[in-house]
């Protein structure tokens, strides 16, 4: 997820940073991240940030170049080095994320910016579209890969991140770098979406927890016209936002936490939380080469109905029912460079890890990246009560042990996930069952 759009599609928010605070207070052991205690202290120029030069235009022979930069922890002897993709298109990780990536002790990591944003903004360049796709993006990570000559290393994608964490993976299967030891995908994108299919999860997740969880006084109230005097599309960022969450550990319902606010017995605290962690907070300010690497990528590659660039999915709550809002972010751009992961085979293991409440990405986009991957043995872990972030947050009181057993081969993953507060189910099917 973050400030800008992490979780794909809509993301109305997982990381706005109100909500992802408002989640974390949960969690006391990360208490610090929810005050930005961790990004604060990274910057493009620490010693650990290295760089390397790459064509602004991969391809062309005589393309000018641009400093790529990368943040390196080496690895101990014998140990796998992940590197780091996160979603967007254009969400950054050099200079930290909200949620930690916690990889065990002696493990090597690579965080990562797109070329063009974050710690790889260009100056005084006039970009064309072209600079801009997954395939690059892609290829710059094989140039980190050789450069650094890795021999052991997991990639590892989240939401959008799963896409370029595939390329690369295609890409060292071509020849490009040493194929790597495995891929982790979580929140998976396997294709570009087709129309109406970016709401589609939303709009149902949010019938399941009306049909499901509220009671009868809290849909009455979310019938009305302006639910606690909020507009219908503070509402609709707000639930399509808190959606994203899923259960966190502990089995703390965060959506229901907060529409506990809603009650009529609820204490003042309650109701107050609400109010203020769905109102509209300041939007985050905007480089023009964010914007242009989301169109660029989202609209040509991912889908045709982007329909904001601060929230690329809107809805809003419409007598009680989630509705997708009109947008034009993507008209004129034709979806010509469809994202298939039946492109992008490799024959390394692949372990997927996808909550049965995400809406961002639902369970039929890791599924049709599970069945493309025909070359390789896969393992797909589906976590109950999980949401978009759900290895990095769902299961952030267990990852650093699956971490230590995906390194070791990953056969006993389920001894590991038994140490998960979220339950999961497993299944496994090997490149010679296809």
């Amino acid at each position: 997820m973050s400030g800008i759009f992490e979780n794909y599609y809509c993301l109305a928010a997982i990381l706005r940073v109100k909500h992802i605070v408002f989640a974390l207070v949960f969690l006391s052991a990360t208490a610090q991240l929810a005050h930005g205690q961790i990004s604060k202290t990274k910057s493009c120029n620490d010693l650990d940030v290295r760089r390397i030069a790459r064509p602004l235009y991969p391809g062309q022979s005589k393309s000018r170049k641009f400093d790529l930069a990368f943040r390196y922890r080496a690895a101990n002897h014998g140990m796998p080095t992940v590197i780091y993709f996160p979603g967007g298109p254009g969400e950054t990780s050099i200079n930290g994320s909200l949620v930690p990536l916690a990889v065990p002790a002696g493990f090597g990591l690579i965080e990562t910016d797109p070329r063009g944003i974050g710690c790889n903004q260009i100056s005084n360049e006039n970009i064309a579209d072209d600079f801009f796709s997954t395939k690059n993006i892609a290829f710059d990570a094989i140039a980190i890969i050789n450069a650094l000559q890795l021999e052991k290393y997991i990639l590892h994608g989240l939401s959008y991140g799963t896409a370029v964490a595939t390329v690369t993976a295609g890409l060292a299967e071509k020849g490009y770098a040493p194929k790597p030891q495995a891929l982790l995908l979580e929140g998976v994108l396997g294709r570009a979406f087709q129309p109406g299919e970016v709401f589609q999860g939303f709009i149902e997740q949010w019938n399941r927890v009306k049909n499901e969880q509220l009671s009868p006084t809290q849909i009455a109230q979310l019938n009305q016209e302006q639910p606690l005097g909020l507009s219908p599309s503070t509402w609709g960022r707000g639930i399509s936002g808190a959606l994203v969450m899923g259960l966190l550990p502990g089995k703390q319902d965060y959506l229901m936490n907060l529409l506990s606010g809603l009650s009529p017995d609820a204490p003042i605290e309650a109701k107050t939380a609400l109010i203020e962690t769905i109102s509209p907070s300041s939007p985050p300010e905007i480089a023009p080469s964010q914007e242009q690497l989301f169109r660029a990528i989202a609209c040509h590659e991912i889908t045709s109905e982007a329909y904001s660039f601060s929230y690329n999915a809107d809805f809003k709550l419409d007598h009680g029912d989630l509705r997708a809002v009109p947008g034009k972010l993507c008209k004129g751009i034709p979806l010509d460079r469809p994202l298939d992961a039946n492109d992008w085979k490799t024959s390394a293991p692949i372990y997927y890890f996808e909550g049965d409440r995400d809406p961002s990405t639902p369970m039929f986009q890791a599924q049709y990246n599970f069945n493309a991957q025909t070359k390789s043995d896969r393992t797909f872990v589906t976590v109950h009560g999980g949401g978009h972030p759900v290895f990095m947050l769902n299961l952030m009181d267990c990852k650093v042990g699956l971490w230590s057993e995906i390194a070791a081969g990953g056969r006993n993953l389920e001894g590991a996930l038994k140490k998960c507060s979220l339950n999961s189910k497993i299944i496994r099917k090997s490149h010679s069952q296809n």
